[in-house]
């Protein structure tokens, strides 16, 4: 009797049913009921494991254990064999101990009779009786006369009980309990690397001695290696530091020993530098801080004696949101002297004290606070209202670290998003020289409403649309953000040419038009639901714990359903609302690339409008008067307007062809054993997601879908049948025609009015002459001819002529049959090559189908002959040739040199015959 038992089981803590509360000792097996069984209250109750003392009175047989009474049923179960119970053994007695005074942690021998292995011993008793405050002690069993008792933590003097489960029993004499303390420092002052003495009384099991300071502001601590203890057990102590730590700091000294922490009085580091004023007080990251203050140099003036310059963060936080204040260094600093320090705050600085860390010490300055913006207000909740209190509030402690983590993924592939700084509980940081936070934490504060509104998952169906909504919401907000835009714009530019911000404008007004659409943007929402995150309270704060020990991507990436995620994304591309906003936003987009519109976000970038139409009007002019011509600009102006025109034409036209073309892109019918278009975007983004979510890692998951082959390969097939479609349509519109046939009257006397090209015509009909009339005639008439043709081609009635061959031919051969088809397959074929990197190869193949096709051949002949019957009826045409001939052929022969050369030259051909008949 007396011993305590330990029961072992399942389901004894009330998980299941009900927590056992009796336990019947000397039951006969089987009853429902212990009958004249002696009971006894459990120690303790685990879901495996009952502890009980062997109540007084308790005799041999079945141990019963019963949970209380629930309703009308009870439970109780029997143990598989008899438990026996033995005779009691004696109450314990004390004969002394071997001390009559000692320290916490010290041993203390208690030698007397009948001791037990579950002896108890408790310090701070009266002579015969024990108060609640006694204090029980770690005990070691040596043999029935011997026992050991540890001085516990927080004992006082008194007597001494041992308790056994056969009775209790007292020392014979009170124990006294010495009290550590310190009585005094020596010295009070020094600097670090010096000694120091700690006075005072009972220093045994010292452990540590820590000086105020440290990065963290935690102290700077000295284990046992580095102090020597004198005299530990005596009243007169003393502790012996060897030398006083790297970042100690003026304040007191505290020594860890068994009974606790001692506190000293004040030792002050001479050495230690100050912080007497920040300025400014407020900034934003990224901005300038004079720090003033003493000793930032050493002697001679050095300023290398700073370590280091530390402005105030936040850690990780706990499983409750609760983050820790570190410390973070400087972005840069410069010593201008000793009592000024101009230093850069960091991108993850928080509002806090700036420190200063010299060989001397550490000194902490001022609260600097970081100016910060509000974030913008959290989504609907859409579950129930009690689950907005235990699932949304803990989420919203979180609400900095998440936002940060999700800047952190963004700003590590695209620093330009940056800086990321450290969001806290009521926003995040400003750069300087901006307004807002970065774009990176502008992508965090939407992301942690995205998060938000995915926790708060209705448990009913009929909600669900509710909630789309609800989480469509931020990412709306997210893509409507005009930073964000300018951003993507900006990226994809890669510079500030007008053509690039031209191209990024067009991609950002995509985005734009795309996922700020609030339709495109709730039928997205199902796909951003398989990240599957919990709506429950438990896996809620689970969750949550996840997030505070392995990141937020690691938690995201444990409850991510990536099947899920692939049916709910073919789905969303399949969707015809989709397919329908996706148009749209492919026309604006086109729009916006053609200078038809200009983009309407808050400071968007504004190239000029035309800058397509520019550049290609550059590239023209380059191309027929090389690079460095005088009159290429011109030339490039000339072409630009003109194109200009065409883009105002059959603008509107091509842009909605291109919102036509992506629909058909997204509804291509794969042949039998390929990926349809849907499948090919899902699976990609899906092992894009994952992979971002695991990186970085070393033990790198699989992909879910590992076979999935590169996208633009797999795409080639769908965007080649969408690009003859395309091309196809254009080439049938009779709008597109005129369109073009208006550009054609527009350029051939543009580009024929342009100094630079007449002088590339002259030169090129000069040169030809030459070469066939021979080096001395062709010299003369060459020049002559030239500047004939170059009269004849900027003759106002030629260029109609020209212009209105061209057109003809065009129109003619356009009209033909099967030339729009297979042109139209000819450019899709290439939009495939290109894709799948086979360009090079298929582009000579498709040249020659070109040429050995019976439609192009015919539809040339019938433009051809059209435009030349046009042509040989224009009277006027003739009638200026003619003049032109004229005038040609009369100057010819009035010119005297042109006479001088002929007559040399028939001079020499007689000459030559006469020499033939000799």
């Amino acid at each position: 009797m007396g011993t305590t038992i330990t029961i072992t089981g399942s389901s004894f803590d009330g998980t299941a049913l009900a927590a056992v509360n009796t336990v019947y000792f000397g039951c006969s097996n089987g009853s429902a009921t212990c009958a004249g069984g002696v009971t006894a209250k459990p120690i303790s109750v685990s879901r495996t494991e009952i502890k009980v003392q062997v109540p007084v009175g308790a005799t041999t047989g079945f141990v019963q254990v019963s949970a209380p009474t629930t309703g009308k049923t009870s439970y109780s179960n029997y143990s598989s064999q008899p438990f026996t119970v033995e005779a009691s053994v004696p109450a314990p007695t004390i004969a002394k101990l071997s001390a009559n005074s000692g320290v916490v942690g010290q041993s203390v021998t208690i030698i007397g009779a009948d001791f037990t292995q579950d002896a108890t011993v408790k310090f701070g008793c009266a002579a015969k009786s024990c108060p609640g405050s006694a204090k029980g002690a770690v005990v070691t069993f040596v043999n029935p006369q011997e026992i050991q008792a540890e001085i516990p933590k927080g004992a006082v003097g008194g007597y001494l009980q041992v308790a056994t489960a056969s009775g209790t029993a007292y020392s014979p004499n009170s124990f006294t309990v010495n009290t550590p303390s310190i009585t005094s420092i020596d010295p009070t002052a020094g600097t670090v690397g010096s000694p120091v003495a700690i006075n005072g009384s009972f220093f045994a099991g010292t452990t540590l001695v820590t000086f105020a300071g440290g990065a963290d502001g935690k102290g700077v601590s000295v284990d046992q290696s580095g102090f020597e203890v004198i005299n530990g057990s005596d009243k007169v102590s003393q502790i012996l530091v060897s030398a006083i730590p790297t970042g100690a700091q003026t304040g007191t000294i505290q020594v860890t020993t068994p009974n606790g922490l001692l506190t000293s009085k004040t030792w002050t580091n001479v050495g230690q530098p100050t912080i007497t004023s920040i300025a400014p007080t407020t900034g934003k990251i990224g901005s300038q801080v004079t720090i003033t203050g003493t000793k930032f140099t050493n002697a001679n003036g050095d300023p290398v004696v700073v370590q280091n310059v530390q402005f105030t963060s936040l850690g990780t936080p706990d499983s409750k949101g609760t983050a820790p204040e570190i410390l973070v260094p400087a972005e840069f600093f410069e010593v201008v002297s000793d009592t000024q320090i101009i230093a850069t705050v960091p991108d993850k600085a928080t509002t806090g004290p700036v420190t200063v860390t010299t060989s001397g010490g550490i000194g902490t300055g001022a609260k600097y606070t970081v100016v910060v913006d509000k974030y913008p207000a959290l989504p609907t909740w859409v579950n129930s209202s009690g689950t907005a209190t235990s699932i949304g509030v803990p989420l919203t402690a979180f609400r900095g670290y998440i936002s940060t983590s999700i800047a952190d993924t963004l700003a590590k592939p695209l620093p330009s998003s940056g800086p990321a700084g450290r969001c806290v509980s009521d926003g995040c940081p400003i750069p300087e020289g901006e307004s807002t936070p970065s774009v990176a934490n502008t992508v965090g504060e939407y992301g942690f409403n995205i998060v938000y509104a995915l926790m708060g998952k209705p448990t009913t169906d009929a909600k669900l649309p509710d909630w789309y909504r609800a989480v469509a919401n931020p990412v709306v907000q997210l893509a409507t953000q005009p930073n964000v835009l300018t951003f993507i714009s900006e990226t994809v530019a890669q510079g500030t040419t007008p053509l690039g911000l031209t191209l990024g404008n067009a991609v950002a007004t995509f985005v734009q038009k795309s996922f700020g659409n609030a339709d495109l943007a709730a039928k997205f929402a199902p796909f951003l639901g398989t990240l599957n995150l919990p709506n429950q309270v438990l896996p809620a704060l689970d969750f949550l714990t996840n997030v505070s020990k392995d990141g937020v991507n690691a938690a995201l990436l444990s409850t991510f359903k990536p099947a899920q995620a692939q049916q709910a994304l073919i789905k969303f591309f399949k969707d015809p609302v989709v397919q329908g906003v996706l148009k749209d936003a492919t026309t604006s987009a086109v729009k916006v690339l053609l200078g038809l519109q200009s983009p309407d976000w808050e400071g968007a970038p504004q190239p000029p409008t035309n800058a397509v139409a520019d550049y290609l009007g550059q590239l023209g002019a380059v191309k027929l008067l090389g690079d460095g011509n005088p009159y290429s600009s011109a030339l490039g102006d000339t072409i630009s307007g003109t194109i200009t025109r065409l883009f105002s034409s059959i603008g509107e036209t091509v842009a909605v062809g291109a919102g036509t073309a992506l629909v058909t892109f997204l509804n291509w019918t794969a042949p039998s054993g390929q990926q349809d278009v849907p499948t090919i975007l899902a699976n990609t983004m899906v092992n894009g997601l994952f992979q971002a979510l695991q990186t970085p890692c070393t033990d790198c998951k699989p992909l879910p879908f590992p076979d999935q082959p590169p996208l633009l390969p797999s795409l080639a097939p769908a965007a080649g049948a969408a690009v003859t479609g395309f091309v196809g349509s254009l080439l049938s519109d009779s709008s597109v025609l005129q369109g073009v046939g208006t550009f054609v009257t527009d350029l051939v006397p543009g580009v024929l009015g342009n100094q630079g090209v007449q002088d590339d015509i002259e030169a090129q009909v000069s040169d030809s002459v030459s070469r066939f009339l021979g080096d001395d005639l062709g010299a003369v008439v060459g020049p002559k001819v030239g500047a004939a043709v170059v009269d004849l081609v900027t003759d106002t009635t030629v260029s109609t002529a020209l212009t209105t061959f061209v057109n003809t031919a065009f129109g003619d051969f356009l009209g033909s049959s099967g030339v729009v088809s297979a042109l139209a397959d000819a450019a899709g074929t290439l939009a495939t090559a290109q894709l799948d990197g086979t360009i090079k190869d298929v582009l000579p193949k498709v040249e020659q189908a070109l040429r050995t096709n019976p439609a192009i051949d015919i539809g040339v002949n019938a433009g051809v002959t059209a435009a030349m019957a046009g042509l040989l009826g224009d009277m006027p045409l003739w009638s200026a040739v003619d003049g032109v001939v004229s005038s040609l052929v009369g100057g010819l022969l009035a010119d005297v040199q042109v006479q001088s050369v002929l007559a040399d030259t028939v001079a020499q051909l007689v000459s030559a015959q006469l020499e033939k008949k000799k």
